[in-house]
């Protein structure tokens, strides 16, 4: 089951959570403009993993400044 970006990054959004991701999962990324519907970065309170997409690898979790997806526990 994927991980979960929590309460604690709504107004954050920091984005060391991407860079760390080794399958590009969290979304929406900064200067990326989406034809699908998707919201832009500046529309959103906060990131959001793809479930689809998470390999549960958990690299997301130590770099995150505020314990967004808390480390070692995927949220089901």
């Amino acid at each position: 089951m994927a991980y979960v970006i929590a309460e604690p990054c709504i107004g954050t959004k920091d984005t060391a959570c991407v860079d760390a991701c080794p399958v590009d999962c969290i979304h929406p990324k900064k200067n990326t403009a989406y034809d699908d519907g998707r919201p832009s970065f500046d529309e959103v309170e906060k990131l959001y993993i793809d479930p689809t997409e998470c390999i549960d690898c958990g690299a997301c979790a130590p770099v995150c400044p505020v314990s967004a997806p808390p480390s070692g526990s995927p949220l089901y």
